[in-house]
Protein backbone atom coordinates (compact mmCIF):
# COMPACT_ATOMS: atom_id res chain seq x y z
CA UNK A 1 0.00 0.00 0.00
CA UNK A 2 1.48 2.84 -1.12
CA UNK A 3 4.98 1.99 -1.36
CA UNK A 4 7.32 3.32 -4.22
CA UNK A 5 8.01 -0.01 -6.83
CA UNK A 6 11.43 -1.85 -6.08
CA UNK A 7 14.09 -0.32 -7.48
CA UNK A 8 12.60 3.16 -7.98
CA UNK A 9 12.58 6.45 -5.42
CA UNK A 10 9.10 7.68 -4.92
CA UNK A 11 9.45 11.38 -5.41
CA UNK A 12 8.30 12.45 -1.80
CA UNK A 13 10.61 10.33 1.05
CA UNK A 14 8.75 11.88 3.95
CA UNK A 15 6.44 8.97 5.42
CA UNK A 16 4.25 8.37 8.28
CA UNK A 17 5.20 5.63 10.08
CA UNK A 18 2.98 2.26 9.94
CA UNK A 19 -0.78 2.04 8.34
CA UNK A 20 1.15 1.02 4.79
CA UNK A 21 3.60 3.92 5.03
CA UNK A 22 1.33 6.35 3.64
CA UNK A 23 3.05 9.28 2.14
CA UNK A 24 2.21 12.86 3.45
CA UNK A 25 1.37 13.92 0.29
CA UNK A 26 -1.29 11.66 0.25
CA UNK A 27 -2.27 12.07 3.24
CA UNK A 28 -2.63 15.97 2.28
CA UNK A 29 -4.37 14.91 -0.98
CA UNK A 30 -7.23 12.78 1.49
CA UNK A 31 -7.49 15.96 3.95
CA UNK A 32 -8.16 18.16 1.21
CA UNK A 33 -10.91 15.61 -0.77
CA UNK A 34 -12.66 15.17 2.19
CA UNK A 35 -12.66 18.87 2.86
CA UNK A 36 -14.31 18.90 -0.11
CA UNK A 37 -16.76 16.52 -0.26
CA UNK A 38 -18.15 17.95 2.97
CA UNK A 39 -18.38 21.06 1.72
CA UNK A 40 -20.66 20.40 -1.14
CA UNK A 41 -22.67 17.83 1.04
CA UNK A 42 -23.81 20.90 3.20
CA UNK A 43 -26.26 22.37 0.37
CA UNK A 44 -27.77 19.27 -0.02
CA UNK A 45 -29.21 19.41 3.53
CA UNK A 46 -30.34 22.82 3.29
CA UNK A 47 -33.30 24.45 1.36
CA UNK A 48 -31.30 26.15 -1.19
CA UNK A 49 -34.27 28.52 -2.66
CA UNK A 50 -33.69 31.34 -0.41
CA UNK A 51 -29.84 30.97 -0.61
CA UNK A 52 -29.97 31.40 -4.62
CA UNK A 53 -27.78 29.97 -7.21
CA UNK A 54 -25.08 32.56 -5.89
CA UNK A 55 -23.84 30.70 -3.05
CA UNK A 56 -24.16 27.15 -4.42
CA UNK A 57 -21.77 28.45 -7.26
CA UNK A 58 -19.81 29.90 -4.37
CA UNK A 59 -19.56 26.58 -2.18
CA UNK A 60 -18.58 24.57 -5.60
CA UNK A 61 -15.86 27.42 -6.12
CA UNK A 62 -14.08 26.93 -3.24
CA UNK A 63 -14.47 23.00 -3.23
CA UNK A 64 -12.77 23.56 -6.41
CA UNK A 65 -10.00 25.34 -4.80
CA UNK A 66 -9.71 22.94 -2.34
CA UNK A 67 -9.84 19.97 -4.52
CA UNK A 68 -7.66 21.01 -7.37
CA UNK A 69 -4.31 20.30 -4.76
CA UNK A 70 -5.54 16.58 -3.87
CA UNK A 71 -5.94 15.58 -7.62
CA UNK A 72 -2.62 17.19 -8.03
CA UNK A 73 -0.84 15.14 -5.13
CA UNK A 74 -3.20 12.33 -6.46
CA UNK A 75 -1.27 12.12 -9.52
CA UNK A 76 1.16 9.89 -10.75
CA UNK A 77 0.30 7.39 -7.50
CA UNK A 78 -0.31 3.36 -9.39
CA UNK A 79 -2.01 2.38 -5.95
CA UNK A 80 -4.91 5.08 -6.20
CA UNK A 81 -5.85 5.33 -9.57
CA UNK A 82 -9.38 4.71 -9.56
CA UNK A 83 -9.27 7.66 -6.65
CA UNK A 84 -8.01 9.88 -9.12
CA UNK A 85 -9.82 9.63 -11.65
CA UNK A 86 -12.84 10.27 -9.47
CA UNK A 87 -11.42 13.26 -7.74
CA UNK A 88 -10.83 14.31 -11.79
CA UNK A 89 -14.23 13.96 -12.19
CA UNK A 90 -15.57 15.54 -8.93
CA UNK A 91 -13.96 18.08 -10.11
CA UNK A 92 -15.14 18.79 -13.41
CA UNK A 93 -18.92 18.26 -12.21
CA UNK A 94 -18.11 21.35 -9.66
CA UNK A 95 -17.11 23.29 -12.83
CA UNK A 96 -20.23 22.74 -14.39
CA UNK A 97 -21.77 23.24 -11.22
CA UNK A 98 -20.01 26.90 -11.11
CA UNK A 99 -20.86 27.48 -14.83
CA UNK A 100 -24.47 26.36 -14.96
CA UNK A 101 -26.78 28.91 -16.22
CA UNK A 102 -29.18 31.19 -14.42
CA UNK A 103 -32.00 29.38 -16.40
CA UNK A 104 -31.37 26.23 -15.21
CA UNK A 105 -34.03 24.33 -13.18
CA UNK A 106 -33.98 23.88 -9.25
CA UNK A 107 -34.96 20.04 -10.22
CA UNK A 108 -30.92 20.30 -12.63
CA UNK A 109 -29.20 22.08 -10.60
CA UNK A 110 -30.23 19.38 -7.49
CA UNK A 111 -29.17 16.32 -9.69
CA UNK A 112 -26.03 18.16 -10.75
CA UNK A 113 -25.31 18.76 -7.20
CA UNK A 114 -26.07 15.22 -6.11
CA UNK A 115 -24.06 13.50 -8.66
CA UNK A 116 -20.76 15.73 -7.48
CA UNK A 117 -21.39 14.45 -4.25
CA UNK A 118 -21.86 11.14 -4.75
CA UNK A 119 -18.53 10.87 -7.21
CA UNK A 120 -16.74 12.70 -4.80
CA UNK A 121 -17.71 10.34 -1.31
CA UNK A 122 -16.72 7.63 -3.96
CA UNK A 123 -13.27 9.25 -4.18
CA UNK A 124 -12.93 9.48 -0.60
CA UNK A 125 -14.07 5.51 0.23
CA UNK A 126 -11.83 4.26 -2.17
CA UNK A 127 -8.72 6.33 -1.20
CA UNK A 128 -9.69 4.76 2.37
CA UNK A 129 -10.34 1.27 1.19
CA UNK A 130 -7.07 1.54 -0.64
CA UNK A 131 -5.05 2.73 2.36
CA UNK A 132 -6.60 -0.05 4.87
CA UNK A 133 -6.67 -2.94 2.26
CA UNK A 134 -4.90 -4.98 5.18
CA UNK A 135 -8.22 -4.36 7.64
CA UNK A 136 -10.48 -7.31 8.01
CA UNK A 137 -13.89 -7.15 6.30
CA UNK A 138 -15.63 -6.47 9.58
CA UNK A 139 -13.38 -3.57 10.59
CA UNK A 140 -13.41 -1.98 7.01
CA UNK A 141 -17.10 -0.64 7.29
CA UNK A 142 -16.01 1.23 10.33
CA UNK A 143 -13.32 2.86 8.92
CA UNK A 144 -14.76 4.17 5.54
CA UNK A 145 -17.80 5.15 7.85
CA UNK A 146 -15.34 7.35 10.09
CA UNK A 147 -13.48 8.71 6.25
CA UNK A 148 -16.77 9.89 5.71
CA UNK A 149 -17.91 11.15 8.95
CA UNK A 150 -14.69 13.25 9.06
CA UNK A 151 -15.80 14.72 5.84
CA UNK A 152 -19.03 15.76 7.10
CA UNK A 153 -17.51 17.29 10.25
CA UNK A 154 -15.13 19.04 8.12
CA UNK A 155 -17.59 20.55 5.57
CA UNK A 156 -20.46 21.34 7.67
CA UNK A 157 -18.60 23.18 10.22
CA UNK A 158 -16.52 25.19 7.75
CA UNK A 159 -19.71 25.25 5.64
CA UNK A 160 -21.70 26.64 8.81
CA UNK A 161 -19.05 29.10 8.98
CA UNK A 162 -19.63 30.35 5.39
CA UNK A 163 -23.35 30.53 5.62
CA UNK A 164 -23.07 32.92 8.40
CA UNK A 165 -21.01 34.98 5.87
CA UNK A 166 -23.79 34.65 3.21
CA UNK A 167 -25.84 36.72 5.90
CA UNK A 168 -23.96 40.42 5.21
CA UNK A 169 -24.61 39.86 0.96
CA UNK A 170 -28.54 38.54 1.74
CA UNK A 171 -29.57 40.10 5.21
CA UNK A 172 -33.22 38.96 5.08
CA UNK A 173 -32.18 35.34 4.92
CA UNK A 174 -34.00 32.79 7.13
CA UNK A 175 -31.93 32.31 10.27
CA UNK A 176 -33.48 28.89 10.32
CA UNK A 177 -30.74 27.89 7.64
CA UNK A 178 -28.01 28.76 9.83
CA UNK A 179 -29.75 26.65 12.63
CA UNK A 180 -29.83 23.72 10.81
CA UNK A 181 -26.60 23.37 9.10
CA UNK A 182 -25.26 23.76 12.79
CA UNK A 183 -27.37 21.30 14.26
CA UNK A 184 -26.22 18.93 11.13
CA UNK A 185 -22.45 20.03 12.43
CA UNK A 186 -23.76 18.96 16.12
CA UNK A 187 -24.70 15.76 15.10
CA UNK A 188 -21.77 14.76 12.95
CA UNK A 189 -19.38 15.52 15.67
CA UNK A 190 -21.40 13.67 17.84
CA UNK A 191 -21.33 10.60 15.44
CA UNK A 192 -18.08 10.95 14.88
CA UNK A 193 -17.28 10.63 18.79
CA UNK A 194 -19.07 7.59 18.74
CA UNK A 195 -16.92 6.24 15.95
CA UNK A 196 -14.00 7.29 17.76
CA UNK A 197 -15.14 5.42 20.76
CA UNK A 198 -15.61 2.54 19.10
CA UNK A 199 -12.42 2.18 17.19
CA UNK A 200 -10.51 2.87 20.96
CA UNK A 201 -12.34 0.20 21.99
CA UNK A 202 -12.10 -1.94 19.28
CA UNK A 203 -8.45 -1.67 19.07
CA UNK A 204 -7.40 -0.86 22.22
CA UNK A 205 -4.77 -3.48 22.14
CA UNK A 206 -3.09 -0.14 19.67
CA UNK A 207 -3.66 2.17 22.21
CA UNK A 208 -2.53 0.50 25.53
CA UNK A 209 1.23 0.69 25.36
CA UNK A 210 0.70 4.36 24.34
CA UNK A 211 -1.38 4.69 27.43
CA UNK A 212 0.20 3.16 29.81
CA UNK A 213 3.33 4.67 28.92
CA UNK A 214 1.83 8.04 29.05
CA UNK A 215 0.64 7.72 32.43
CA UNK A 216 4.08 5.74 33.62
CA UNK A 217 5.64 9.18 32.97
CA UNK A 218 3.62 10.65 35.68
CA UNK A 219 4.39 7.88 38.12
CA UNK A 220 0.69 6.51 37.20
CA UNK A 221 0.80 2.78 37.53
CA UNK A 222 3.53 0.32 36.64
CA UNK A 223 6.60 1.42 34.51
CA UNK A 224 6.76 0.61 30.86
CA UNK A 225 10.07 0.50 28.54
CA UNK A 226 9.85 2.14 25.50
CA UNK A 227 12.36 3.71 23.09
CA UNK A 228 12.24 7.37 22.90
CA UNK A 229 9.35 9.43 24.21
CA UNK A 230 7.09 8.25 21.18
CA UNK A 231 4.72 7.08 23.26
CA UNK A 232 4.00 9.57 25.12
CA UNK A 233 3.60 11.72 22.44
CA UNK A 234 1.27 9.83 20.80
CA UNK A 235 -1.52 10.25 23.78
CA UNK A 236 -0.73 13.52 23.58
CA UNK A 237 -2.28 13.78 19.80
CA UNK A 238 -5.07 10.89 20.87
CA UNK A 239 -5.98 13.64 23.87
CA UNK A 240 -5.73 16.74 21.66
CA UNK A 241 -7.88 15.10 18.66
CA UNK A 242 -10.61 14.80 21.56
CA UNK A 243 -10.36 17.59 23.29
CA UNK A 244 -9.88 19.77 20.27
CA UNK A 245 -11.40 18.46 17.52
CA UNK A 246 -14.34 16.69 19.43
CA UNK A 247 -14.77 18.03 22.26
CA UNK A 248 -14.27 21.94 21.75
CA UNK A 249 -16.09 22.06 18.44
CA UNK A 250 -19.11 20.42 20.40
CA UNK A 251 -19.10 23.23 22.71
CA UNK A 252 -18.92 26.30 20.27
CA UNK A 253 -21.94 24.64 17.91
CA UNK A 254 -23.99 24.40 20.79
CA UNK A 255 -22.67 28.04 21.66
CA UNK A 256 -23.66 28.73 18.30
CA UNK A 257 -27.49 27.48 18.69
CA UNK A 258 -27.35 29.93 21.67
CA UNK A 259 -26.93 32.81 19.77
CA UNK A 260 -28.98 31.68 16.12
CA UNK A 261 -31.98 32.06 19.46
CA UNK A 262 -31.00 35.51 19.74
CA UNK A 263 -30.83 36.15 15.87
CA UNK A 264 -27.67 37.47 15.88
CA UNK A 265 -26.14 35.79 13.14
CA UNK A 266 -22.62 37.79 13.00
CA UNK A 267 -21.70 36.67 16.68
CA UNK A 268 -22.50 32.96 15.31
CA UNK A 269 -20.31 33.26 12.48
CA UNK A 270 -17.44 34.77 14.78
CA UNK A 271 -18.16 31.65 17.26
CA UNK A 272 -18.21 29.08 14.18
CA UNK A 273 -14.87 31.11 13.03
CA UNK A 274 -13.17 29.37 15.94
CA UNK A 275 -15.14 26.02 15.84
CA UNK A 276 -13.55 25.61 11.98
CA UNK A 277 -9.84 26.29 13.55
CA UNK A 278 -10.63 23.58 15.70
CA UNK A 279 -11.86 20.78 13.53
CA UNK A 280 -8.64 21.58 11.01
CA UNK A 281 -6.68 21.05 14.09
CA UNK A 282 -8.38 17.76 15.40
CA UNK A 283 -8.18 16.03 11.77
CA UNK A 284 -4.20 17.02 11.70
CA UNK A 285 -4.28 15.25 15.14
CA UNK A 286 -5.79 12.52 13.65
CA UNK A 287 -4.06 11.74 10.95
CA UNK A 288 -0.86 11.72 12.80
CA UNK A 289 -2.61 9.26 15.11
CA UNK A 290 -3.18 7.23 12.30
CA UNK A 291 0.84 6.88 11.37
CA UNK A 292 0.83 5.47 14.66
CA UNK A 293 -1.97 3.44 15.47
CA UNK A 294 -3.10 2.11 12.68
CA UNK A 295 -6.76 2.81 12.53
CA UNK A 296 -8.44 6.14 10.85
CA UNK A 297 -8.98 8.40 13.58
Amino acid sequence: MFRPPSGRKHRDRTFLPGFGDVPLTLLSARFFLELAVGLMLGPLLLDRRPLGLGFQRMMAAIALGVVLPAAFLLKGSEELRIAFWLTVGFSGLLVLLIAVPASSTPRAITVLLSASCLVGVAAVLQFVHVQTESASLATLPLFLTSALTSSLVLGLVTGAMILGHWYLVTPDLPIGLLDRITRFSLASLYVKAALFTATVWLFFGRFEVSVRGFGSAFGIGEPVATAGFQPQLDFIFLLARVAIGLIGPAVLCHMTLKTVELKATQPATGILYAATILVLMGELFAFLGEGSFEVIL
